[in-house]
């Protein structure tokens, strides 16, 4: 299961080198995504692998433990969280939207005081983050550990994800919000309309269109949490992702 730009691309020039071997052809393979497997393909130049499963990822397991997160607001402050590393200088974790985002959020003067950033995520320069925009509210807390990211969501009363990435394959990050009851705003790249239905468990925006993500921040908040941790359990659950293998397993040994 692969997740960045970086690795995708290393995996599917594998894909290609081993279908030379005809490893592939012959093997039961799993994609977390549609994208990846059709990605795959065109890379292999074939129609179809006759033994495939594409199952998605799910979330970590203390995500999934975690109490549903009860999205309040402190005031009228919408506290949105973006999950990314070098989100300042990465253009395929989203640095160019990351920068239109906060200038256009700067200037509209109705939202700005409204909004609150948190960035997780190493960056090079966490102060090319922070002076983005002297208007808005932005809040870099560094890398942090996947088992303290719940809890730290939780005390910053984060309602919102947002995901800038220009190439995801079955995005974590989104997994993740949706254990935990948030709403997902993200361009619809790689695998994320695979994970997000509109009005269900978030939005998915026409790639490079920020203006539209802006416009669906108030939106996602009328998005009932329990609907989305419903939805997520159905579909992406560690319990769900054990049973769909096993099922596939078992009917490829007939």
């Amino acid at each position: 299961y692969s997740e960045g730009y970086e690795v995708e691309m290393k995996f599917a020039r594998q894909c290609s080198l081993k279908v030379k071997s005809n490893v592939m052809r012959k093997a039961f393979n799993i994609f977390p995504s549609k994208w990846l497997y059709n990605y795959t393909l065109s890379r292999m130049g074939i129609e179809q692998l006759q033994k495939h499963l594409i199952l998605s990822n799910h979330a970590p397991i203390h995500f999934e433990n975690h109490n549903l997160i009860k999205r309040k607001r402190t005031g009228d402050v919408i506290n949105i969280y973006i999950v990314a590393d070098n989100i300042d200088s990465n253009v395929a974790k989203g640095s160019k939207h990351f920068k239109t985002l906060t200038s256009i959020l700067s200037g509209d003067i109705s939202i700005n005081e409204n909004i609150k950033i948190h960035i997780f995520g190493s960056s090079k320069n966490r102060n090319v983050i922070l002076n983005m925009s002297n208007k808005l509210q932005i809040v870099y807390h560094g890398r942090v550990e996947s088992q303290k990211l719940p809890e730290i969501i939780e005390s910053m009363e984060c309602c919102l994800h947002i995901s800038l990435s220009q190439l995801e394959n079955c995005s974590m990050s989104i997994l993740e919000a949706m254990a935990l009851g948030i709403p997902s705003i993200a361009f619809d790249v790689g695998g994320n309309n695979e994970l997000i239905k509109n009005s269900s468990n978030g939005f998915i925006i026409k790639n490079n269109d920020v203006k539209s993500i802006i416009s669906h921040i108030y939106p996602s908040q009328q998005i009932n949490s329990h609907d989305i941790r419903d939805y997520y359990d159905k579909n992406f659950s560690s319990s769900t992702f054990s049973r769909k293998l096993i099922e596939a397993l078992f009917d490829d040994r007939n």
